[in-house]
């Protein structure tokens, strides 16, 4: 940050599940403790495991993470958008976190994502539907999908009959 303060997310153990955490540090290296409360931001997306991969911080302050979750039997994308200050944007899906699938009973990992200049949000990993191939979609600033890009706001790409995975 311009501030000097430090962003990282990945995922905390909570019981048999994981959960999205996101944490700030200070240009000193401590919480701050104006992020959430204590520094961390834990979040359960449903009552299952969830991974983050990326951590996005958009111009007007609020921190979008991405990576996996896990549905009843397979993995989606998942998505939360928090405001400055660590609590959830509910501008963002009407919740503050979006599990956009393209293929239905299928896997799909989150390994990457990346803001584009229109705010925008471009996310990719990988779909197990055929082949383990390479997937890419858009979501719109407010959280929904933007179906003008691909099928559904997916795009999808078989390379061969290896794994094809997006990062």
């Amino acid at each position: 940050q311009n501030d000097g303060s430090i962003f990282a997310a990945g995922f905390t153990q909570s019981g048999n599940l994981m959960d999205f955490a996101v944490v700030k540090y200070t240009s000193g290296g401590f919480l701050d403790t104006s992020f959430d409360g204590d520094g961390i931001a834990i979040t359960p997306i449903y009552n299952n495991s969830e991974f983050a991969s990326k951590i996005l911080l958009q111009a007007d302050g609020k921190i979008v993470v991405f990576g996996s979750t896990i549905q009843t039997s397979d993995y989606d994308f998942a998505m939360v958008r928090y405001n400055s200050d660590g609590t959830y944007d509910n501008t963002f899906n009407g919740n503050g976190f979006i599990t956009p699938s393209f293929s239905g009973n299928f896997n799909e990992y989150g390994n990457a994502s990346m803001l584009q200049n229109d705010g925008k949000i471009l996310i990719a990993g990988m779909n197990n539907s055929t082949f383990n191939d390479f997937i890419v979609g858009r979501v719109n600033i407010d959280g929904s999908m933007d179906n003008t890009f691909g099928l559904n706001g997916f795009a999808i790409t078989d390379f061969g009959t290896g794994t094809d995975y997006g990062e």
